[in-house]
């Protein structure tokens, strides 16, 4: 069966407290100033200051954390974009660096797929250099 409820955040002198009540079946629209009235009957020195289903307080309960996510997943997002574009930038500038040793091996007759490999051989030392570093760190910085 399905279990409904509501709980009820009340003020009574220097205490704030909830109370959860639990209904037998599907409360109605006018549940919550059913609860007051029964909170108010009970004992007429308690403010009943917020009546809130499970569902909802489950809700606002977690809007914190789903915020935080969705900031750390664009935080993520661009640390990502400003690594793909460093590792470019330092690709780009290795290559540009070599282009005279580039330019002799094609001089003395190197195939232009030689070169090429020369460059993405490079590259790809970089970047894995990189990446277990990184990695390394990463899980370091975890713990």
């Amino acid at each position: 069966g399905t279990n409904w409820g509501y709980t009820v955040t009340s003020w009574w002198g220097p205490v704030v407290s909830q109370v959860l009540l639990r209904y037998e079946q599907d409360p109605a629209t006018g549940s919550e100033s059913m609860s007051r009235r029964a909170i108010y009957k009970t004992n007429p020195n308690i403010i009943t200051m917020m009546v809130q289903t499970l569902n909802e307080q489950l809700k606002m309960s977690q809007s914190l954390e789903r915020q935080t996510l969705h900031i750390l997943q664009w935080l993520a997002a661009v640390a990502l974009a400003l690594a793909t574009i460093g590792l470019f930038s330092i690709l780009a500038y290795n290559v540009d660096r070599r282009r005279p040793e580039f330019g002799v091996r094609l001089a003395l007759g190197a195939p232009p797929e030689g070169i090429v490999r020369l460059g993405v051989r490079s590259g790809v030392k970089t970047a894995g250099i990189g990446l277990v570093i990184g990695c390394g760190a990463a899980l370091g910085l975890s713990h």
